[in-house]
């Protein structure tokens, strides 16, 4: 969703005289409903049956312009509407490169630009905000599927390496965050994602409490099977009885 709402914060940011239209004239905006002006500057506030996204970016977008509504109703942003500018559809994407150009589907069925061009080519501007919008969507799912994986990966090696040195915790937990972060694995730099382990009161299987080094001694290992083992990850988060560890590599 920031990337779509930069896409709005960009267009007000070069265009100001939209941005000073839009705020002389609607007190908020609207899309589905009057009631999303509820939602305010929430994108998980979605009362109506169908989501309304690009409200919510306007709503950003202005105030991130240092400005506000002061006017002196609702505008309605749809087509044929009188905020129809405002749409989606209507704001071109100011970072087309990162639009996906490959082929997507609607209904099971390959969507044919030229013969059958959705509504946002239809009645829209080229490399358009909703074009980014509903092109980019089949990789967030794609992208969903392939963390999933490598949780699954994570937490295999984390239950491996717990079994290895004979501990027992109260919780064990691997995840993988949708967050790219910078990391160097080898010679070379990565844009990866970053995985989480919770080890809470971690105990050796006969009741011992674990020592410094011996707790140490697994991180490392955990850190250095997830990176190397899983392509995709390059930095573990360690939560250990709510004391967290950021490291990718933990050395004694």
């Amino acid at each position: 969703m920031k990337k779509y709402e930069e896409g709005y914060f960009e267009y007000f940011r070069t265009n100001p005289s939209v941005l000073d239209w839009l705020v002389t004239t609607a007190s908020d905006v609207y899309d589905t409903d009057p009631s999303n002006v509820q939602a305010g500057l929430s994108y998980d506030f979605q009362e109506t049956p169908n989501n309304h996204i690009h409200d919510v970016a306007i709503r950003n977008a202005v105030l991130r312009n240092v400005r506000n509504f002061n006017g002196d109703h609702l505008v309605h942003v749809r087509p044929e509407k009188e905020g129809n500018k405002l749409g989606p559809h209507k704001i071109p994407f100011h970072l087309p490169e990162m639009i996906y150009r490959g082929q997507t589907s609607y209904k099971g069925n390959a969507r044919d630009f030229e013969k059958n061009p959705p509504w946002w080519v239809a009645i829209g501007v080229p490399d358009s905000v909703e074009m980014f919008y509903q092109q980019n969507k089949v990789l967030e799912i794609e992208e969903r599927r392939v963390l999933q994986r490598f949780a699954i990966k994570v937490d295999k090696i984390l239950k491996e390496e717990v079994m290895s040195a004979n501990m027992k915790c109260s919780n064990l937990e691997a995840r993988v965050y949708n967050t790219r972060t910078v990391g160097v694995q080898g010679d070379e730099r990565t844009y990866f994602w970053p995985a989480e382990i919770t080890l809470d009161q971690p105990q050796h299987r006969n009741d011992r409490d674990f020592t410094g080094d011996e707790l140490y001694s697994l991180l490392e290992k955990l850190g250095n099977r997830v990176t190397n083992e899983v392509n995709g990850i390059n930095r573990v988060l360690y939560v250990t009885d709510k004391i967290r560890l950021s490291l990718s590599n933990i050395n004694k």
